[in-house]
């Protein structure tokens, strides 16, 4: 399966739905985790673990973006010389619903969705400029 393609496919899609760059950036949250998974996450997808109920998002990227360097840092302290933490964006469909406890990431305090409800973005995609120009780009507006 060429995850990126369709994701990317899926997200442009998504994208023209939108009347306003503003209205598409309401949907887009960040996952922080270790640097390996971002290539893995655009490849295969999201993925949860055995008794994950849902992928820990956050609406403040500097929130994903500490708990990245947390999750590094506890694998370095396993494996010496591993990448560091990095945060992907990630637009969570419209209607998406909360795994696990409405509202609350036992782990982080933050949401967490279905793998199926979220479509990670391209790599370039990570400030919030960057996803305004290029809904602004898909949409020709």
């Amino acid at each position: 399966m060429n995850w990126y393609r369709e994701a990317k496919t899926s997200l442009e899609e998504e994208a023209r739905k939108y009347k306003t760059a503003e209205e598409f950036l309401r949907q887009i949250e960040w996952h922080g985790t270790r640097s390996e998974n971002i290539d893995k996450i655009l490849k295969d997808g999201f993925k949860v673990g055995w008794g994950q109920k849902g992928v820990s998002t956050t609406q403040d990227p500097e929130e994903a973006a500490e708990y990245a360097e947390s999750a590094e840092d506890a694998e370095a302290e396993e494996a010496a010389g591993s990448g560091a933490g990095d945060v992907i964006a990630v637009y969570v469909r419209p209607g998406a619903r909360m795994a696990g406890k409405p509202g609350v990431d036992f782990l982080t305090g933050t949401g967490s969705f279905h793998p199926k409800d979220l479509i990670p973005l391209p790599k370039n995609l990570k400030t919030e400029q960057q996803i305004a120009d290029f809904w602004h780009k898909t949409t020709g507006k």
